[in-house]
């Protein structure tokens, strides 16, 4: 009798174990195709049913942070710019190291006119990855409009050291020198960005401006 009952144990944990592998995989699948289906509806910009195709399994993936990572992307591309907010700060939330989802935060926030958050999470991007092109570049930028030219040339002289062909980091350090009164250096930088921009006309002002 006893070895029956402990069989009868067994056989219903073995019975127990395979369904709750089951339902795991099954869980998986829908994740996967879910997923799968939102990018075919994206490459046709149908965004609704991209989102929807997400949506519809949100809630056992609300941890999930390709799914929030990608409803913030998708409703950004429908111009939905608080949703957007919304799920990439839960991204962010999710993985609290991933300047992946910082900088992605940054596109409806921007849209939204919140360039204190902005630069808020530039600050917070560096204190990770004190070496990140675009949270130096764009805080430097925002710096630079701001006209905290030190902090401005701090920032941008850091990324031009790793990335002197940049467009965007020649023109923004070399009215950074302008405005610095550093003729000469922002002179060599204006012409580094019309070798790279033919005729562009903001850096012939400044080449102009700098003579």
């Amino acid at each position: 009798m006893k070895k029956y009952i402990l069989l009868s144990l067994a056989v219903s944990f073995v019975i127990l174990v395979s369904l709750a592998a089951k339902i795991i995989y099954q869980d998986t699948e829908k994740k996967i195709s879910s997923f799968n289906s939102s990018m075919k509806y994206e490459e046709k910009k149908e965004y609704n049913n991209a989102i929807q195709s997400l949506l519809q399994n949100y809630e056992e993936n609300k941890n999930d942070y390709l799914f929030n990572l990608r409803l913030g992307w998708l409703y950004y591309s429908k111009g939905d710019y608080s949703k957007s907010k919304t799920y990439y700060q839960r991204a962010v939330d999710i993985r609290k190291n991933s300047t992946e989802a910082m900088l992605a935060l940054t596109l409806p926030v921007s849209k939204l006119d919140d360039w204190d958050l902005i630069q808020n999470i530039y600050q917070k991007i560096l204190k990770i990855d004190p070496n990140n092109f675009y949270a130096n570049l764009y805080l430097g930028q925002i710096y630079l409009n701001k006209t905290e030219y030190g902090k401005a040339k701090e920032l941008l002289e850091k990324i031009y050291e790793s990335n002197p062909g940049s467009y965007d980091v020649n023109m923004s350090l070399g009215w950074t020198y302008y405005y610095l009164g550093k003729a000469s250096n922002a002179r060599e930088l204006f012409t580094n960005v019309l070798m790279l921009s033919p005729n562009d006309s903001l850096g012939t002002k400044g080449m102009m401006l700098s003579k």
